[in-house]
C-alpha cells in the first residue's frame, strides 16, 4: 500500500472514532407531570353571625387601670360582662360596673339583649334591673345567672346600634345614624332619657375591639349642656 493510501485510511479511522465519541441526540425529555404553579390559597373561614360576634367580644372582664394611671381625670373602673339565661332573648348579657377599689358595690348594673339589626349590624338593647342588689357578683358565680322577664325594664331609646367595621365594632345610641360608611347626627334622633345629675338625655359611643372596649357615656340637660360623663374622650377598658 502506498504511503498516500495509508494516510487516507488513518484519517478515515480517526474521523469515525470521533463521531462515535460524540453524544447522539435522543428523544426530548417528557414534560414534568408536577405543575409549577403555586397552590391557590384557601379562603379564610367565614365569620360567625354578627350578633354572635358582638356577644362574644363583649363577654369578659375589663378595667381602665392603665388609663387611670396615665390620666387622673379618669377613674380605675372594673367591668364584668357575662352571658345569662333569660326569656328576654337568645343572647342576653349581664353587665356590672364598679370602681376597682370597691367591686362589691357596683354603680351600674344592666342587661344587654343582643339582636341582629341587618347586614353587618347588631343591636344591644339596654335594660335596668328591678332588684340590682340580688345580682351583685353574678359573673363570678359557679352557675350561670338566670334573669326572668320581670327582673328588668328596658330603657327606651337607649339601645346601641353596633356596626362591624373592618376588624371591630363601632356603636352609637339613637342620636346618631349609620350613613353607610360612618355614624352621623341622626335626622330623627331617638333620645335616651336620663335624669342623673340634672340630665335630660344621655348618649353612648362605643368602639369594641378584641383586646379592649372604649365607651364614652355622656349626659346632657335640656339646653344641650353636658352635665355628667368624661369630657375629653371615652373610657378605655382593657380586656384582662
Amino acid at each position: 500500500m502506498s504511503a498516500l493510501r495509508r494516510l487516507a485510511v488513518v484519517a478515515l479511522a480517526v474521523a469515525a472514532s470521533a463521531c462515535a465519541a460524540e453524544p447522539q441526540p435522543g428523544p426530548a425529555p417528557a414534560p414534568s407531570q408536577t405543575s409549577s404553579a403555586a397552590p391557590t390559597p384557601a379562603a379564610p373561614p367565614a365569620l360567625p353571625p354578627v350578633e354572635e360576634r358582638l356577644a362574644t367580644l363583649l363577654t369578659g372582664t375589663f378595667d381602665s387601670s392603665a388609663q387611670a394611671a396615665r390620666d387622673k381625670a379618669y377613674f380605675d373602673v372594673s367591668l364584668a360582662i357575662c352571658p345569662v339565661a333569660s326569656p328576654l332573648g337568645e343572647r342576653v348579657l349581664y353587665v356590672e360596673q364598679a370602681l376597682s377599689s370597691s367591686r362589691s358595690k357596683p354603680y351600674r348594673q344592666r342587661l344587654y339583649v343582643i339582636e341582629r339589626a341587618g347586614e353587618g349590624a347588631a343591636r344591644s338593647r339596654v335594660l335596668e334591673l328591678t332588684a340590682p342588689a340580688r345580682a351583685v357578683g353574678a359573673c363570678g358565680r359557679a352557675e350561670r345567672p338566670t334573669f326572668a322577664a320581670e327582673d328588668a325594664k328596658e330603657l327606651v331609646g337607649c339601645a346601641v346600634e353596633m356596626r362591624w367595621v373592618g376588624d371591630h365594632f363601632e356603636g352609637r345610641t339613637g342620636d346618631q345614624e349609620w350613613s353607610g360608611t360612618e355614624f352621623l347626627p341622626s335626622r330623627s334622633p331617638d333620645a335616651c332619657k336620663n335624669d342623673f345629675q340634672g340630665a335630660s338625655y344621655a348618649t353612648s359611643q362605643v368602639s369594641l375591639h378584641a383586646d379592649r372596649l372604649e365607651s364614652w357615656d355622656r349626659g346632657y340637660d335640656g339646653a344641650g349642656r353636658q352635665v355628667w360623663g368624661a369630657t375629653r374622650g371615652g373610657y378605655v377598658f382593657v380586656r384582662r
